[in-house]
């Protein structure tokens, strides 16, 4: 079989379907994986024979293109390279009825409008977590046939030990303590939160601890303007998050904050999974009903995130309690386990 896959630059579904099919092919011998790249977009590449990265150019900035492109551009693709099945993920498009075509819809993607056309055009939907499937059985009608929860995998890891924490810290922090948020776009006013529960959190723990304000290089600069006259900024580190080494910094951090607008489960809260961080998050439903109690919940309000700042930071058996949580993750959520999921969702779907 022969599967093609569009990668985007941002969201979960790219991650999933690369280490999903990373893991399928060697599985599954006789399956063949195209990754479909934009040549303005890098992403991690995997080796192995029955994987090939094709570089497209892909426009989609104007309504026209975006036609031109899912029309005539991919479906030429799809059949110049004799492709079984096309996944992608938060677009469904009209392909040739011998293609299968499998969506992957995150939590900002389950829009009505998006669902519907999901339903429409797709022959399988992927959501990754329970609470989105019975969002959609009840919202939508749908069918255990038409929609399948695959959870991602979780890289396995362990907390990093103390010699390695201390060297990083050294390298990037003094040798501080520091929380680690993730500053993605449209996040002004969670990441001013963010700055009122760090300056809440100081002001009870009068200490070296930092804030890691991670953010992709065009974001940098706009973060460090929002925070140009803030009363810590001493203690405020700023990282570019495309840089290799923030990966291994993650790990050395004391908790890791996600409070994302689109409260998605993404690559930067499974990583932090990984490293078995205490995870502080947005209390949506979505989340709560993926994570469990293996992380803490907060409302968007500074002072319930600060209330959770200072209980992980005073409190050790609070805080190995979600350690074990986040260990027990990685013996559930394997990307091994998602692939045989994800291969039987594919043959059931071609063979019906």
């Amino acid at each position: 079989m022969r599967i093609a896959v569009q990668l985007e630059s941002d969201g979960a579904g790219s991650e999933f379907f690369q280490e999903s099919f990373y893991q399928l092919v060697q599985q599954q011998p006789a399956v063949q994986v195209i990754f479909l790249v934009n040549k303005t977009f890098a992403p991690k590449q995997f080796d192995h024979p029955n994987i090939q990265y094709l570089a497209v150019k892909r426009n989609i900035s104007t309504g026209l293109a975006k036609y031109h492109w899912y029309h005539f551009r991919l479906p030429s693709i799809l059949r110049k390279q004799q492709i079984d099945c096309f996944c992608n993920s938060h677009q469904a498009v009209r392909l040739p009825n011998t293609v299968l075509q499998v969506v992957f819809a995150d939590n900002a993607s389950l829009t009505p409008r998006s669902i519907q056309k999901y339903y429409a055009l797709a022959d399988h939907i992927i959501v990754n977590s329970q609470y989105q499937l019975e969002y959609l059985s009840k919202h939508f009608d749908a069918t255990d046939t038409q929609v399948t929860c695959i959870r991602q995998g979780i890289h396995s890891g362990s907390p990093m030990e103390r010699p390695a924490k201390e060297s990083l810290k050294e390298q990037k922090t003094q040798g501080k303590d520091f929380f680690y948020f993730d500053y993605t776009p449209c996040q002004k006013e969670i990441l001013l939160i963010v700055l009122k529960a760090f300056s809440i959190f100081k002001k009870w723990q009068q200490s070296s601890v930092q804030l890691l304000i991670s953010a992709n290089q065009s974001q940098l600069s706009y973060a460090e303007q929002l925070c140009a006259n803030y009363l810590h900024k001493s203690d405020l580190v700023f990282m570019d998050s495309s840089n290799e080494s923030m990966t291994d910094l993650m790990g050395a951090a004391y908790a890791y904050i996600g409070m994302s607008e689109k409260e998605m489960v993404d690559r930067h809260l499974l990583r932090a999974l990984s490293y078995s961080l205490p995870l502080l998050l947005s209390g949506s439903e979505h989340l709560k009903s993926y994570f469990g109690e293996a992380v803490l919940y907060s409302e968007k309000k500074e002072k319930d995130l600060a209330r959770l700042m200072i209980l992980v930071y005073k409190d050790e058996m609070v805080r190995n309690q979600l350690v074990r949580q986040c260990e027990s993750f990685k013996t559930i959520d394997t990307w091994e386990q998602a692939a045989q999921q994800l291969w039987k969702m594919i043959n059931h779907e071609k063979k019906s």
